[in-house]
């Protein structure tokens, strides 16, 4: 897992729903490895390239947000998976 730096500081970390504490992505404090957001977006991009297939909720919005264009095989959507008609 790589965390990524940010630019701007962090208001609320939602811990409950992230996992993330106060001090995680401060490089002189986290105990994990803190990267740039272009070393991020390079990965993911050569994930990506290679074929990777991908596995989560809601990733299909989550590509769109960050302007990367993964072919519709390679991603596997748990909302499209677990679809249960007439639910919400």
């Amino acid at each position: 897992d790589s965390y990524i730096q940010q630019a701007e500081p962090v208001v609320d970390y939602l811990t409950r729903f992230s996992g993330l504490q106060p001090g995680d992505l401060d490089p002189s404090l986290s105990r994990h490895h803190i990267t740039s957001m272009k070393s991020a977006y390079i990965k993911l991009r050569q994930l990506v390239d290679v074929g990777l297939r991908f596995i989560g909720h809601g990733l299909k919005k989550d590509f769109e947000i960050i302007n990367m264009v993964v072919p519709r095989e390679q991603i596997i959507d748990t909302v499209d998976l677990f679809y249960i008609p007439g639910s919400r």
